[in-house]
């Protein structure tokens, strides 16, 4: 019996762009959910045109073949939406698709009291090129409210200008594998300078499987939660460090970053990856496991636990009735919290309320006051408020 390897394959071609634009209109490339929002302006969409009017070299789309959601695109949705509003000659209104929260978290190197003129970010257009065709289909791509005229200079030959394109048929069948090797694939894939939030980053791990949308960013708990500047709470973050303590009563693995945020973003995407069973990679093959050891929550009864955080949280102790004005304020308030009800499914006893929150209150102020002018990200500092915060929620645990 032979013993053969299978490979993904690839194959290139072009196709024009009107051929482009009628596989969007009927909906034969596809979107997979994890996929930015179109954040191109229409200056972008001009200097496409003007490329590709002067068949100038521009980068091949990647398309990808799936089991369950036929031909997405991997890489490219800003190219070929530009390319269909310049032929609809509309750009959607931002009044109208704007998005009305970015995909930021609360800075956990900012501690707000002070910067309240601070500029926020652009809002993002949630917004796709499906909407488009179906506004065309309508007749709603005529409401200036909802799309604007897009005047442009230059047009391409819509029946001679080609792009190009890599199709990608993954050698796995079942979906599972084809999910994470696409997965993988956009994540490295970087063309047009535009970089992913790292919500986007870490949504392409687990677009999968909703319910782990579900499980890493909980709406119905976020709700609770507090916000700072209209952001909320990095919920990873407080998993991810959560687990690691819960696992080995220690933050070998947390400490090693150094509270620098590219390493802790890494670090976050280890802990996803843990608990979506992907491999997490080593970059020591002779590292104690126990460095890379994360306590898994998916495996338990999460969502019963993450409501008895929320109960706790709004109806027992009324943190949400707190002011947060900064990161260490909801550090000391959340950890130990999340520590006790969610990972050790533990009850917190009645009538501590008013200690509960004394305590939080006044570890805050002495954490300010000892380290003013300080990053509230660096890692020693976050370990002892995270250590303060289970000193503070253990005394009462049932």
């Amino acid at each position: 019996m032979s013993n053969s390897i299978m490979e993904n394959k690839v194959f290139y071609g072009e196709y024009s762009l009107s051929h482009w634009i009628k596989l969007m209109e009927r909906g034969d490339i596809k979107l997979p959910e994890y996929q930015r929002e179109f954040v191109w302006a229409k200056e972008d969409v001009e200097s496409l045109m003007v490329s590709l009017h002067k068949k100038l070299f521009v980068p091949p789309v990647v398309i990808g073949s799936s089991k369950r959601d036929g031909n997405i695109i991997i890489d490219g949705q800003q190219r070929l939406t530009s390319i269909l509003l310049a032929y609809y000659a509309v750009f959607p209104n931002q009044k109208h698709w704007k998005k009305e929260q970015d995909e930021r978290f609360i800075d956990d190197n900012d501690d707000y009291q002070n910067d309240d003129d601070d500029e926020l970010p652009d809002p993002i257009l949630k917004w796709e090129f499906k909407d488009v065709v179906q506004a065309k289909k309508d007749g709603e791509i005529k409401d200036s409210n909802v799309y604007e005229r897009l005047v442009l200079k230059k047009l391409p030959d819509w029946d001679n200008s080609f792009l190009g394109f890599s199709y990608i048929v993954p050698a796995g069948e079942d979906w599972n594998s084809q999910q994470s090797f696409y997965a993988d694939v956009f994540r490295e894939i970087n063309i047009g300078g535009k970089q992913l939030t790292p919500m986007q980053s870490r949504a392409a791990l687990y677009w999968l499987d909703k319910g782990k949308k579900e499980f890493f960013r909980p709406a119905n708990l976020e709700e609770a939660l507090p916000r700072i500047k209209n952001a909320p709470i990095d919920f990873v973050r407080y998993l991810s460090l959560t687990s690691e303590y819960a696992a080995s009563k220690s933050w070998r693995l947390a400490y090693r970053t150094g509270g620098k945020k590219e390493k802790m973003e890494s670090y976050y995407l280890s802990y996803i990856s843990k608990e979506i069973g992907k491999n997490v990679e080593k970059d020591n093959e002779n590292e104690n496991e126990n460095i890379w050891k994360f306590e898994s929550l998916s495996d338990k009864s999460w969502k019963e636990r993450y409501e008895h955080l929320k109960k706790v949280w709004k109806d027992q102790l009324k943190l949400d009735k707190i002011e947060y004005k900064s990161v260490i304020d909801i550090d000391l308030a959340l950890f130990g919290l999340l520590y006790y009800t969610v990972f050790e499914g533990k009850e917190i006893e009645d009538n501590c309320e008013k200690p509960i929150v004394k305590a939080i209150q006044d570890a805050a102020e002495t954490f300010k006051k000892a380290n003013p002018g300080r990053k509230p990200s660096r890692i020693m500092y976050l370990r002892e408020r995270f250590q303060k915060s289970i000193t503070i929620y253990g005394v009462y645990i049932k």
